[in-house]
This record gives C-alpha cells, sequence and structure tokens, in this order.
C-alpha cells in the first residue's frame, strides 16, 4: 500500500474539506506560500524591489496576503504595509511621469 506523503494529504483533504478536495488543498497550499512570503521575505529589500518593479500583486493575492497579515497572531503587518507604501508610490510614480509625457508631448 502507498502511503506517500501526497496520498497522506489527499486523504487529509477529503476528511476535512467542505467541498471539493481540490480546493482545499489549492487553498491550503497557496495559504502556505503567502505565509512564507510574508515570513521571509516581505522585509527583504531587493525582494521588495522586485515586487514594486511589477507593480505588486494582483487583486486577489494582495487581499488574501493582506487578510493574513493583519489576523489576529500575525506579526506580518509592517512588512505588508511597507509593500503596499513601495508599491502605491511607484504607481503615484507612474501617474505623474504619464502627467508630465501628456503635458509637454
Amino acid at each position: 500500500m502507498n502511503t506517500g506523503i501526497a496520498r497522506i494529504r489527499i486523504l487529509e483533504a477529503i476528511e476535512k474539506a467542505d467541498y471539493c478536495f481540490f480546493c482545499y488543498l489549492e487553498n491550503r497550499l497557496e495559504q502556505n506560500y503567502i505565509e512564507n512570503y510574508l515570513y521571509e521575505l516581505v522585509m527583504d529589500s531587493g525582494e521588495r524591489e522586485k515586487i514594486v518593479e511589477s507593480r505588486g500583486f494582483c487583486n486577489y493575492h494582495f487581499h488574501k496576503m493582506f487578510a493574513f497579515s493583519t489576523s489576529p497572531g500575525s506579526s506580518d503587518g509592517l512588512g505588508m504595509a511597507w509593500i503596499l507604501k513601495s508599491v502605491a508610490e511607484q504607481l503615484l510614480d507612474d501617474v505623474r511621469a504619464q502627467q508630465t509625457r501628456n503635458v509637454s508631448g
């Protein structure tokens, strides 16, 4: 009988999921990556700069990260606030640059 970790996780998901166990697994995996990012990389200036250059995350993942980082027991609020501030400043700079091009062009 195969008792690999994937099988164990699937059986656990089938047992615990109130809905599609694939969705349960997907959400769990996504949450793990969000947690790891917020714990490990959110305060890394080089990684934050890459996020700013890409203009942040999609709305869905920004919301999920914000919800996690502001939940009770999370200590990730500062890092998330720093990312939001940095991305917002970059977007504001983009708008200003576009306005300057429109006025002078």
